[in-house]
């Protein structure tokens, strides 16, 4: 905070100099060099704090960002997971079916922007008609497990 501080007093103090010495020299054609030399040394002054920039401490702080993309995928997928579950459970006990859903696992992938359901987990009596409420929802494609 200390060198942003300083940096911007050494700016101001720079810009208010150069106008001085603006508003001082003659406008003849001379001054124009005199004038370009000012705006490269207040450009020079601006890009100062570039040079003191570790950019190799930039690079790696934008790894950590890529695994927390990874973690928040890995999270919608649990959260999709957990109310594709919840779902499927609403349906089977309106069809007043003595089944549990267990689990329900879906595969995301971030390049093709698409989600597959890869299995549901199933626990109880009554897997025929479990399996044609599975069906009316998901389609004939869904694997379903079940446990003892």
């Amino acid at each position: 905070m200390e060198n942003i501080k300083s940096w911007a007093m050494l700016f101001c103090s720079i810009s208010v100099i150069l106008g001085i010495l603006q508003m001082v020299l003659p406008q003849k054609e001379q001054s124009t060099g005199i004038k370009l030399v000012m705006g490269l040394y207040i450009v020079v002054t601006i890009l100062q704090p570039t040079i003191s920039i570790d950019w190799n401490l930039l690079l790696t702080q934008q790894q950590p960002a890529v695994a927390a993309v990874a973690d928040t995928t890995a999270l919608v997928e649990r959260k999709a997971e957990q109310q594709l579950a919840q779902q499927l459970q609403q349906k089977l006990d309106e069809a007043q079916l003595p089944v549990k859903v267990e689990q329900a696992k879906i595969s995301y992938s971030p390049q093709q922007s698409s989600a597959e359901l890869e299995y549901l987990m199933l626990s109880g009596t009554q897997r025929q008609q479990a399996q044609t409420v599975v069906a009316e929802m998901f389609g004939e494609a869904v694997t379903v497990q079940w446990l003892e």
